[in-house]
């Protein structure tokens, strides 16, 4: 087989590696690609989710809102008839008084529609307000992944192709001075075999003239002659064998070289990209569990203003049975009027309750007990003084929440934070958490990298082990190393 046959063949062997370890690194990008997606895809199926828990929880709210604007409508209807009933039997001295006083009940009724839309308007803007901040800030770490994701994959195939060009270019440069070595050869081997032609001829040139006169001479010549010339052949054959088997014996060893720092080159990035999706989903962790704290202490705020809410719309309530009360003995004008009820204490400030809401706002308060009755006179008319509207007008009314069970299964539950450690069954997760604390404190931080190769933990337990110490508030991370807390103790 000729020189140039064989290096044509190990060129084709050596594209035919380059192809398939092409074919490997794509396949393994499009492996992570796609994990990245499905990562991204859970994100928006939670996404959707939380979206659907806040509209459900919004038609209870509507649904809420119109039962109590019933009552009210029903129990603003009822005040009316009785107002009409004791006016229709009142004296009809009484009647132009009684005209003022249903005047005086309808700009009041007015007054409190018109605070209700108010305070409807007001809860609607504020609830779209809260919901839009969510939304945006879902959206916002949503872009922040997929940009950082796509960095880091350009800058992956930025280097993949660095890489790629520069061993092209020694491959190139090798080939090339094999060349020009191989036609060295050939030209030098080519000079020396035209000189030894025309020797040749020189020396038939002189037997032929010297034949007749010494035949055994020129035979003898001719012998040592042809002699050197293979002695000259067989030296040539073994140097070029040599130095075949010299460059074939190279070109394998920097094949082998160029494979193992391949290999190194892959297990360094797989490790990297395993330790960057480990981070990510640290990160991912504490994010979830920010945002279901921050939603707890929205439920709580809530539910305190519920409270307070009820708190008022009692108080509401007893003003209300007050004001009937002045009015029924000023109608009919029985007996002094009744003292103005005491006003309720103010509730203390307890933790409010999710399940139920609190008792003063489903049990009315008890009307105050009748007097004995006096003696048959009327009352001056200066002693008795209808409420007036500004000092209903003070009172701010607020829809009570009442806790719906159908809504409360629909709202997505919250994602459930991963056990503490205090209440894991298993030592052996305590002591490699122990283990990456001391070592952490020892070194004054380091990549997670760096903590599995110096325990000699998986990578399973390694980060299960910083998960737990960062939920514990006792390990915190600044760009991709993790750091002891000040404040920590193991």
């Amino acid at each position: 087989m000729a020189l140039k046959d064989v290096w044509q063949a190990a060129r084709q062997q050596r594209q035919q590696e380059v192809q398939t370890r092409q074919a490997e690194v794509r396949q393994q990008l499009t492996t992570i690609q796609a994990q990245l997606q499905q990562e991204a895809e859970q994100l928006r199926t939670d996404l959707g989710l939380f979206r659907l828990g806040l509209a459900s929880e919004n038609r209870a709210r509507q649904t809420q809102f119109q039962q109590v604007r019933n009552a009210l409508q029903q129990f603003r209807r009822s005040l009316q008839q009785e107002t009409q009933a004791f006016l229709g039997d009142a004296h009809q001295q009484r009647q132009q008084q009684a005209a003022m006083t249903a005047r005086d009940l309808d700009e009041f009724v007015r007054l409190l529609k018109a605070d209700t839309a108010q305070f409807l308007s007001d809860c609607a803007a504020e609830r779209q307000a809260a919901a839009a901040a969510v939304a945006k800030q879902l959206q916002a770490f949503v872009q922040a992944l997929r940009q950082q994701t796509a960095e880091f994959l350009a800058s992956a195939a930025a280097n993949r192709q660095a890489m790629a060009a520069a061993l092209l270019q020694q491959l190139d440069d090798f080939v090339r001075s094999l060349q020009v070595q191989t036609a060295q050869f050939l030209t030098l081997t080519a000079q020396e075999r035209a000189q030894m032609a025309e020797a040749l001829m020189q020396s038939l040139g002189d037997f032929r003239a010297r034949l007749r006169e010494t035949v055994a001479d020129l035979r003898q010549d001719l012998q040592l002659d042809i002699t050197e010339i293979q002695a000259r052949v067989a030296v040539l054959r073994a140097e070029t064998q040599t130095f075949l088997t010299d460059t074939h014996a190279k070109r394998l060893k920097d094949q082998a070289e160029l494979l193992q720092t391949l290999a190194t080159y892959y297990q360094s990035l797989q490790t990297d990209v395993e330790d960057y999706l480990d981070e990510l989903a640290l990160i991912r962790q504490a994010r979830a569990n920010q945002v279901h704290r921050s939603l707890a202490q929205s439920r709580r705020d809530r539910e305190a203003a519920v409270a307070e809410l009820f708190d008022r719309f009692a108080r509401f309530r007893a003003e209300l049975q007050a004001f009937r009360a002045n009015l029924a003995h000023y109608v009919w004008g029985t007996g002094t009027p009744l003292p103005e009820p005491p006003p309720l204490p103010p509730k203390a400030a307890t933790k409010p309750v999710v399940s139920a809401p609190p008792a003063q706002a489903q049990t009315p308060p008890a009307a105050p007990a009748k007097p004995a009755p006096p003696p048959l006179t009327p009352p001056p008319a200066k002693t008795v003084t209808p409420p007036q509207p500004e000092a209903v007008t003070q009172v701010e009314f607020t829809p009570p929440p009442t806790p719906n069970p159908a809504s409360a299964a629909i709202a997505p539950e919250p994602p459930p934070a991963p056990a503490p450690p205090a209440a894991q069954s298993d030592s052996a997760k305590l002591d490699s958490a122990n283990a990456v604390y001391d070592y952490l404190k020892a070194c004054q931080g380091a990549r997670l990298a760096q903590i599995e190769a110096a325990l000699g933990a998986s990578r399973v337990q390694t980060v299960n082990a910083l998960r737990s110490l960062i939920e514990r508030g006792m390990v915190t991370q600044r760009d991709r190393i993790y750091y002891i807390n000040g404040g920590a103790e193991a």
